[in-house]
């Protein structure tokens, strides 16, 4: 990661400091210079451009562009599945490192708190937008060809995150898989569990799906 991000600012510089020297001996260079002013002009657009793409941290640590689109909801399938219009399709995104109880699967019955988890994450999407983020330590998708996913709302809240925190969910570690946030989601778990914030507490699920 840190090798990529390192490689293109050693690129960027040499570009820069080759551009610098170049330009600095244009008042040796006649002045009828076939192309000069308009190549020094589309040098200094290309400069604004890179520090431009660069300030605003566009570019990852590991050299990928990062995703700032704002993918319109279509809708809340459960806690942790939702569906969002992209590339001119609906795609349904799997939320990365939590899971909820249980309100959809014909195979089980509707879990403890499932309804509540399913409710919160309607309200807090319901008619809005919000922003993925990839893990490359996670598959593209999972079996059921879901993507998988971090969700951020428009405020930029880690919707993940939230919902452990407050104890819509709690952390899940797909099959020992260790992902990006998992320190922070098992933490965030903790915490819950501690105040007793939704499904940890003893008054409601009664211990029936305590992870």
């Amino acid at each position: 990661m840190i090798k990529n991000r390192k490689k293109l600012y050693f690129l960027i510089g040499i570009l820069f400091v080759v551009f610098s020297v170049f330009f600095q001996r244009e008042e040796k260079i006649s002045k009828d210079f076939i192309g000069q002013f308009t190549l020094q002009e589309t040098w200094l657009e290309i400069q604004e451009i890179l520090f431009s793409f660069l300030d605003e941290g566009k570019i990852k640590g590991d050299g990928r562009e990062e995703d700032t689109t704002l993918y319109k909801v279509k809708n809340v399938v459960d806690g942790d599945t939702v569906k969002v219009f992209m590339n001119d399709k609906v795609e349904t995104v799997r939320l990365i490192g939590i899971n909820t109880p249980e309100t959809v699967d014909p195979r089980k019955e509707v879990e403890c708190f499932g309804k509540e988890a399913s409710e919160k994450v309607k309200e807090l999407l319901a008619g809005k937008s919000v922003r993925l983020e990839i893990d490359t330590t996670q598959s593209e998708r999972d079996k059921y060809k879901r993507l998988l996913r971090y969700v951020y709302l428009e405020d930029g809240t880690l919707l993940n995150l939230f919902l452990i925190k407050e104890g819509y969910a709690y952390e899940y570690t797909y099959e020992s898989n260790p992902y990006k946030y998992q320190k922070d989601f098992k933490e965030a778990s903790l915490f819950a569990r501690k105040e007793k914030k939704g499904l940890w507490n003893e008054n409601v699920c009664n211990g029936d799906i305590k992870k």
